[in-house]
Order: C-alpha cells, then structure tokens, then sequence
C-alpha cells in the first residue's frame, strides 16, 4: 500500500493500526456512545505508533488525554 496511506509508523507486525482500532472501537459504538468511540480509537493510534513517531512519552500523553475524554463521555 501507498505509504502516505499506511505509513511504517501505523505497521505493527501481522495488523495494521486500523485494523486493530476498527475492531475496537465496533462495540464502544454499537453501545451507542460514538464520541466515545471515536477517542478510544484515537487513544489506540497513538498508543500503536508510539516509540515510531515522535517522542514516545509524547504518544502515550496524547493516548492519556482521549482515554481520560472517553471516560468522561461513558459516565
């Protein structure tokens, strides 16, 4: 695949990034709570690439900040 589409920083051995977050973030929507799912999956992204892109303790931040925003939007 075109790299500009699936870049290295998004292959992780056997899935790709969106494969995982697809999958994911199929049940937190289908529980009706689509903002929710949208920062789960985001939280997955830059957990995924995290140690490939950028400074890694920044990735696990950005992570933080949608896994603490799902929380919020699940209570």
């Amino acid at each position: 695949m075109n790299d500009a589409i699936s870049p290295s920083h998004y292959q992780n051995g056997r899935w790709e990034a969106i494969e995982v977050i697809e999958a994911a973030v199929a049940s937190v929507s289908e529980n009706g709570n689509p903002a929710a799912a949208y920062n789960v999956g985001a939280a997955l992204k830059y957990l995924l690439r995290a140690g490939k892109k950028g400074e890694t303790r920044e990735q696990v931040m950005k992570a933080e900040w949608h896994i603490r925003r799902a929380i919020n939007l699940l209570s």
